[in-house]
């Protein structure tokens, strides 16, 4: 369950970090080149690929998660995230198919000529990388994990645009930026919940496509920038029939044109210190993105407590149907006993008797029910059963007398005397009220046992659960008498209904 609430958690810092970046980079645009700003959101895209990371301290923020189960949440958030994977193959699948069944392999002398060239000063003479041309794509881009090939549209291309062209696809296919898009699709749909990461996946396509075309202008002067702006703009306002996340593109879109156009008519070369700092600065970001969040829970999934557990002596019997958290060392995850819970309540009051004290589940979270009398006032405290912190505290008036010791309670009809061990303090413990409890019955299990007052005397409420009966008492703590006694059948239909 902790993996579950990490991986959402550190979706959360890493969104935190990309906006960090996007505020860096608008500040202070000129502070990197344009490869390095790629790489950074690589980075970024990587601390959303790998969620779990080594936490370092206790973390800045403490996160409370419920115990309950999350089954819920884990089973819409698989099937959405499977959902989107399937569609993105499938989308990948067709157009595969499309472009097996549909693209023509390129026999034009001239454009062969230009590719060959183009390939041998790049130093990719050895790559078996196909030429074909499509009717329904509306750029050129390049396709194809296993065979490789550079897609070009059904359009008359002459020798200087395809040299930019295929300069631009073969950088793609230099630098493994198909990799980088498969990466981009896992991410965006593990993180379908987060509007952060397609946020960041758009900023990265774009820088992606700035950082080819800085290889493919580099050395050039202002009239070749000039007329590869042309080119791209050429392919403005053709609208491509199949479409998939897995492939690169010349013309990436509209939402990136400015940026792309900024870049090639305003290159920009300053970087120094200050853009290692920076690298610096986002690497540390995504490394102890695990630490800034402290999840307070068990580190496995909660245990149901079983009917033949054992009374322990000094704790609060656990309540039929309810669980309780687990660790690797004893059973129990930084739990505090009964006692020790009362001694915090104590202490916070100043003094007092316990009145009331019982384990319970408020919001998801475990905790001891305390009530102190304290002169005229009553004080309520709620204690974190896993880390002993007050959760909550209380108090108000009382009417003088009301929990003033009360004369011994009268025998009433049905009520049933027990011999108490003797050398007994003046006042049935809770552990004395559960034996005398099971000797009623004769056997079987306790399931509550709470300290309540009625009619300004003490009482224990203990049920019993023993074969197919559950048997309900009430017992005076300052006699030992079972004063209400009430047996009823389990009705194992509803049992198994809920």
């Amino acid at each position: 369950m902790n993996g579950v609430y990490a991986f959402l958690l550190t979706s959360v810092a890493m969104s935190a970090a990309v906006l960090a970046v996007t505020t860096w980079q608008k500040l202070l645009p000129r502070t990197t080149s344009v490869k390095l700003r790629y790489g950074i959101w690589m980075i970024l895209l990587v601390g959303f690929l790998i969620p779990f990371r080594p936490a370092i301290g206790d973390g800045l923020i403490r996160v409370r998660v419920p115990f309950g189960s999350v089954a819920p949440v884990i089973w819409v958030w698989g099937v959405v995230a499977a959902l989107l994977l399937v569609l993105q193959a499938f989308r990948y699948a067709r157009f595969v198919r499309m472009v097996g069944r549909w693209g023509v392999q390129v026999e034009d002398a001239r454009t062969l000529s230009v590719f060959d060239s183009v390939r041998h000063s790049m130093g990719l003479d050895e790559e078996d990388v196909q030429i074909k041309t499509c009717s329904f794509i509306s750029s050129s881009m390049l396709t194809g994990f296993i065979r490789p090939v550079i897609l070009l549209p059904d359009k008359p291309l002459d020798e200087d645009e395809l040299e930019l062209v295929f300069k631009h696809e073969l950088t793609h296919f230099q630098r493994h930026d198909l990799l980088v898009k498969l990466v981009v699709v896992v991410t965006t749909c593990i993180h379908w919940f987060n509007p952060i990461v397609h946020y960041m996946c758009k900023i990265l396509q774009t820088e992606g496509e700035v950082s080819c075309d800085e290889a493919v202008l580099r050395g050039t002067d202002m009239e070749d920038r000039r007329f590869y702006g042309e080119v791209i703009l050429g392919m403005v306002g053709r609208k491509a029939m199949v479409n998939t996340a897995l492939t690169t593109c010349f013309y990436a879109g509209k939402s990136g044109m400015k940026r792309r156009l900024d870049f090639i008519m305003e290159p920009r070369h300053k970087k120094g210190k200050g853009a290692v700092l920076g690298v610096v600065m986002v690497v540390a970001m995504v490394a102890l993105s695990g630490s800034i969040f402290t999840i307070q829970t068990s580190s496995a999934a909660p245990e149901p407590v079983s009917d033949a557990t054992p009374a322990i002596e000094g704790t609060t019997p656990p309540i039929e149907g309810t669980v309780r958290p687990t660790d690797s060392s004893n059973g129990y995850d930084s739990e505090i006993t009964s006692e020790e819970a009362e001694r915090i309540a104590l202490e916070k009051v100043g003094g007092g008797s316990v009145v009331r004290s019982k384990f319970d589940v408020d919001d998801g979270v475990w905790i001891f029910d305390i009530s102190i009398v304290y002169g005229d006032k009553q004080h309520e405290v709620d204690v974190d059963a896993m880390t002993g912190a007050i959760v909550s505290y209380e108090f108000e008036t009382v009417e003088p007398g009301r929990f003033d010791s009360p004369p011994a309670t009268p025998a009433v009809e049905g009520a049933i005397p027990t011999e108490l061990p003797p050398n007994r303090g003046a006042e049935v413990t809770k552990q004395e009220a559960k034996q005398i409890a099971l000797d009623r019955v004769g056997g079987g299990s306790i399931t509550k046992c709470e300290t309540d007052y009625e009619d300004g005397g003490k009482v224990y409420e203990v049920t019993v659960k023993y074969q197919d009966n559950e048997h309900e008492m009430n017992i005076d703590a300052a006699t030992g008498v079972i004063f209400e006694y009430d047996v009823e059948p389990i009705e194992w239909d509803d049992f198994f209904d809920d």
